[in-house]
């Protein structure tokens, strides 16, 4: 019956009618309010007659659910429309990260093509001094059975199964129990060499290791020195400059790699691996990471806090939105903003969820609908 009434004194006339004055006597004052809302919604002038017809008893309550209204939409007006800003700089910042992860795919394209396809070049008495030291230097037990089970070719066919890559190096693979057991007998028989003095180590059990030279003598094959950023070395004489020449290009490329990403950009679960020190770029990518996981979760809880007080707003006028249509609009597109940060953003930073707003935040927003405009 009250929501009929209302519509019906909300509708437009022609002229002033006596029947429509005795009607509008007997309005509340939240049904006043009601209808000067609904029309400042729609940008019209309310009818002077919901004012002036009003009982003075009316006028606190009126007043104050006028000051509501205001102070929803226009007391939360600053707040929302920083909201707005925040929103469109967060959506910047993930519009930075994702740069930084398509120059991290190119720097990587460059550190491969380095790495895998262009020699390290060396003088020989560099490559001799290398080899000295790779000579001298003791391998876990571990690392050296893994390189000899490697190696072992007397497999019996049921250790073996057909590989289900796409490989074709990989016709076949050893089990894995067949694996451990001839790993574990490769260990058992450096560990015995060690023993009987023809491998120099040192140590006892898991904690043996084995010089080098010593076991490469064994093999009777050259100590592998292996470049730390290159396939093989390329071996030139001392007084080759031309050659060297090339050794600072490359040099100068592989630190053009180290300015970029070289941690991964995206966050990829269970990594455990040792990318070496951080570049500055790194440093900043994970700024960047905080600042976007922290401003979508805070705007997000500010966000809401402007929801939950719009609907407690709302329930003083019998459901009413006392959001004006520019604003509502706002929140409607920050919260889809938002939702579609959250899902992206957590590809960087890894899952986490969007909290309530907190009761501080709450209270500082109430207060400033309550205040009015």
């Amino acid at each position: 019956m009250q929501k009929t009434r209302l519509r019906f004194l909300g509708a437009s006339v022609t002229g002033r009618d006596r029947r429509l004055d005795k009607v509008t006597e007997v309005l509340t004052a939240k049904e006043r309010a009601i209808l000067v809302l609904r029309a400042w919604k729609e940008k019209r002038y309310d009818d002077p007659a919901w004012r002036s017809s009003m009982p003075s008893v009316q006028a606190s309550e009126f007043n104050r659910l006028i000051r509501l209204m205001t102070g929803v939409s226009i007391g939360l007006g600053p707040l929302v429309i920083h909201l707005e800003a925040q929103v469109e700089m967060l959506s910047l910042r993930l519009g930075w990260l994702t740069t930084f992860l398509m120059w991290q795919w190119n720097v990587e394209q460059l550190a491969e093509f380095i790495q895998f396809e262009t020699p390290e070049v060396v003088t020989e008495s560099e490559h001799n001094e290398r080899e000295q030291k790779t000579r001298e230097e003791y391998k876990p037990v571990a690392e050296l059975a893994e390189l000899l089970t490697e190696r072992y070719e007397d497999w019996n066919a049921d250790e073996l199964e057909a590989d289900q890559s796409d490989d074709p190096d990989d016709a076949v693979i050893v089990m894995p129990k067949a694996w451990e057991r001839v790993e574990a007998e490769k260990v058992e028989e450096i560990a015995s060499l060690v023993k009987h003095r023809t491998l120099d180590g040192r140590g006892k059990g898991s904690a043996l290791k084995v010089q080098a030279g010593s076991f490469y003598d064994w093999l009777a094959e050259p100590v592998p020195v292996v470049p730390e950023w290159a396939k093989e070395y390329r071996v030139v004489s001392d007084g080759d400059n031309d050659a060297l020449s090339g050794r600072w290009s490359r040099e100068r490329a592989r630190k053009a790699y180290r300015w970029g990403p070289t941690h991964p950009v995206v966050h990829l679960d269970g990594l455990d691996i040792d990318f070496g020190e951080p570049s500055k770029i790194d440093e900043l990518v994970e700024v960047q990471r905080s600042f976007l996981r922290d401003g979508v979760c805070e705007q997000w809880r500010m966000l809401g806090a402007v929801e939950q007080v719009t609907v407690e707003a709302a329930e003083e006028f019998d459901g009413e939105d006392p959001a004006v249509p520019e604003m509502r609009q706002v929140l409607d597109h920050c919260k889809e903003k938002l939702t579609d940060l959250h899902e992206e953003v957590q590809k960087f930073t890894g899952p986490f969820e969007l909290p309530p707003p907190t009761e501080d935040e709450l209270s500082m927003v109430r207060e400033t609908a309550e205040r009015g405009a």
